[in-house]
């Protein structure tokens, strides 16, 4: 079983037409900055966590964000 938030920024990036993997970067893919702050938005609501913008543009890869998100503390 996956960790909660494992595979979920990929799964959201694929909803809106991107094809991204574990390697990418957000910003690589062609994401604008509204589209990030929709992705920080939808993740908080997807998985709990409070997604601060520059942690999404600070990890290196989709996969990297990943893990950081899994290991994340849960918002009520």
């Amino acid at each position: 079983m996956n960790a909660p938030g494992t595979g979920k920024v990929v799964q959201l990036l694929q909803s809106r037409g991107f094809d991204p993997s574990a390697e990418d970067d957000l910003l690589d893919l062609g994401l604008t900055s509204m589209q990030i702050l929709q992705l920080a938005d939808d993740l908080q609501h997807e998985i709990g966590v409070d997604v601060d913008v520059s942690v999404l543009l600070a990890a290196p890869t989709i996969g990297a964000l990943e893990e950081q998100l899994s290991g994340a503390d849960r918002t009520p």
